[in-house]
């Protein structure tokens, strides 16, 4: 009786064991890599975070996953730029109103170090791009655009996603704000005509979302800090309204017919904000200063430039290597450094000597908490500014600017206004909302120094599955336009319309990851890369003498408990 119940607790424990062995159609999962890749933007932009998630759920639909991480500004800057460390990376560029930049962003001599953040080398573009710089001809150097345009496209060494309208808004205890494309309301046509709707005098408070990282012209890297920077320091030439080049410190012009040298005449009445006369010595210092020292944010407008010579006081000439097509935007877009105060000190110091020609002059920076300036009685343009004092205020969320817009805690709030808050800001009869064209463009940056992001057909994959037009509309509530190239519509007849264009197509994208080998071939919802050996199937053998092996266990416990039994009676 007790051999036929040990029989039959053998019998039954193997079975059981038998039907706990599991034997599915492969043994382990694939070998050779996913596509699994971590997606990197700015916490601090919320919205940017949501347009990452949308493109990561169309990724997933095509068997790519994507991880979002949110950094703190300086360390996703420097991941980019610095150490590379990225697979894709959402970035943001604000322009200058003419293509100058193209070489800045996709040239290979700027991938390390530079703004070429994707590692772009590609040596037919670098020529395109190099052509760029010194064509004159204007109908000869739109094609160049144009084709430079195509290439990028054809490559898809990026991904254009849009172009961002700026969004301001301001007390309407003011006036004379005026919205430029590209800058919205901080420029400096509002920097000189901005004053209280009361009259004159008075301070102006203006909200920035986080703080500047350097007072060091050379030294800037972010937009904000040119914004802060183009009140106290001036260019020889300015943009205006309608983005035409107009005199500004240098009142009139003319180039050489070859277009390699240029003849700038000075304003004789302009002084810097200590009393010292602002003169020809102090164009060729900053000139000088840029092509020795090659600060990287300036170097690459400069580069062209052989030198600079001071014909008198107040005529500078300045010889090209060669034609230089841009030559204006440089003059436009980076300031004259006063050469008696910048002589003595390292190009690349902290503690800048922060006297201008500008309208307003510094007065105190508390890190992480305001910038102070106040009005330049000495400016070259009698009667302006029309304000005393102007406060930069430091705030961490763009929410809490707009409850201190509202509150009346700040007067202007120059961008990154939350979208949600629009709305409320326009039916506010305290407020003024401006929209001004961006000169920018957001986009999504494959990491090219990393497999497989060398693979073209990853990357179309990867443009098709971008839903601009959810983007532009869920996410941005119609602020933006979705945009194929870039040099966008706004830079007008630099635009090439007939650039490739990836529209959202999820389908497209499938198919096109199939052709190149990316399969999931271990079906659990995540490709693998090409080659990736599908998974062995486990002979049915395997799991019998697996069976068996429990089943002796399990047989080896049971008697060990009979006898023991046994012993105990």
């Amino acid at each position: 009786m007790k051999k036929i119940e040990v029989g039959t607790i053998l019998l039954v424990m193997a079975l059981i064991a038998t039907s706990m062995v599991v034997m599915p159609e492969t043994l382990t999962v694939a070998q050779g890599g996913e596509l699994s890749f971590d997606l990197i933007a700015p916490g601090e932009l919320g919205y940017w975070i949501r347009v990452c998630e949308i493109f990561k759920r169309s990724c997933e639909d095509i068997g790519i996953k994507i991880n979002v991480k949110a950094m703190e500004t300086g360390a996703w800057v420097s991941a980019m730029m610095d150490t590379h460390d990225f697979d894709i990376a959402m970035c943001g560029m604000l322009m200058e109103p003419t293509p100058s930049y193209l070489p800045l962003l996709f040239h290979s001599k700027y991938a390390e170090g530079g703004f070429n953040i994707a590692g772009v080398n590609d040596s037919e573009l670098d020529a395109l791009l190099d052509q760029s710089q010194v064509t004159v001809d204007q109908e000869e150097l739109k094609n160049i655009i144009w084709q430079i345009q195509e290439k990028i496209a054809e490559n898809v060494y990026s991904i254009p996603i849009f172009t961002e309208d700026v969004v301001f808004a301001y007390s309407n205890k003011f006036t004379g704000i005026i919205g430029v494309p590209g800058d919205g309301a901080v420029n400096i046509w509002s920097y000189i005509n901005m004053r209280r709707t009361s009259g004159e005098g008075g301070e102006m408070k203006i909200g920035m979302l986080g703080d500047i990282k350097t007072n060091n012209p050379l030294l800037r890297t972010l937009s904000l800090e040119g914004y802060i920077e183009h009140m106290i320091f001036e260019t020889l030439v300015a943009f205006d309204v309608n983005l035409t080049v107009v005199p500004w410190l240098a009142e009139s012009w003319e180039v050489s017919e070859n277009g390699t040298v240029w003849t700038f005449h000075l304003r004789n009445n302009v002084t810097w904000q200590d009393g010292v006369p602002f003169t020809a010595d102090d164009v060729v210092f900053t000139i000088e200063t840029v092509l020795e020292n090659k600060p990287p944010t300036w170097y690459s407008y400069f580069e062209l430039i052989d030198r600079a010579e001071a014909v008198d006081n107040y005529t500078v000439r300045v010889y090209m290597k060669q034609p230089y097509a841009w030559t204006l935007t440089t003059f436009a877009t980076f300031e004259i450094l006063p050469k008696h105060l910048w002589k003595d000190v390292p190009w690349n110091t902290t503690n800048p000597p922060m006297i201008g020609t500008g309208p307003f002059k510094w007065v105190k920076w508390e890190k992480g908490e305001y910038i102070k300036l106040e009005k330049n009685p000495n400016y070259w343009q009698a009667g302006k500014p029309h304000l005393d004092r102007v406060l930069w205020t430091v705030y961490e969320t763009g929410s809490a600017e707009v409850l201190a817009l509202r509150s009346g805690e700040v007067d202007l709030m120059y961008r990154y206004i939350p979208l949600e808050s629009i709305k409320t800001l326009i039916e506010d009869p305290n407020i003024v909302v401006g929209v001004s064209p961006g000169l920018n463009f957001r986009y999504f940056i494959p990491n090219l120094r990393r497999a497989p992001f060398n693979d073209i057909n990853l990357r179309k994959a990867l443009a098709y599955a971008v839903d601009k037009e959810t983007i532009v509309n869920a996410i941005m509530l119609g602020y933006a336009s979705s945009i194929d190239s870039f040099v966008p519509q706004a830079w007008g007849k630099w635009n090439n319309p007939n650039v490739p264009k990836y529209e959202y197509n999820l389908t497209k994208a499938n198919e096109i990851l199939d052709k190149a080998g990316y399969l999931d071939v271990d079906n659990d919802g995540i490709r693998e890369l090409p080659g990736t050996p599908a998974p062995s199937a486990v002979p049915f053998w395997v799991w019998i003498a697996v069976a068996v092996v429990i089943t002796a266990v399990c047989s080896g416990g049971a008697a060990y408990v009979v006898v023991k039994r046994k012993a105990k009676t």
